[in-house]
């Protein structure tokens, strides 16, 4: 004998998707177009197009 079961409603499951944390002024420069160059000096192998958080605190130079 088989039991038949109602179909379950599952969420959809979420994909991971990378983010980078950038601290102003450098955000709005990348935002805007002035800004399309990154001078890290360590390789990234990510590909694709990131989501973008602009960090909320200045640096400790950036204060008047």
């Amino acid at each position: 004998m088989t039991v038949s079961h109602p179909t379950e409603t599952r969420a959809p499951v979420a994909k991971a998707v990378k983010v980078l944390s950038i601290m102003q002024p450098w955000a709005w420069l990348i935002v805007n177009g002035h800004k399309d160059i990154e001078n890290r000096d360590w390789r990234c192998h990510i590909r694709g197009l990131p989501l973008s958080s602009t960090a909320t605190a200045q640096r400790r130079t950036d204060r008047a």
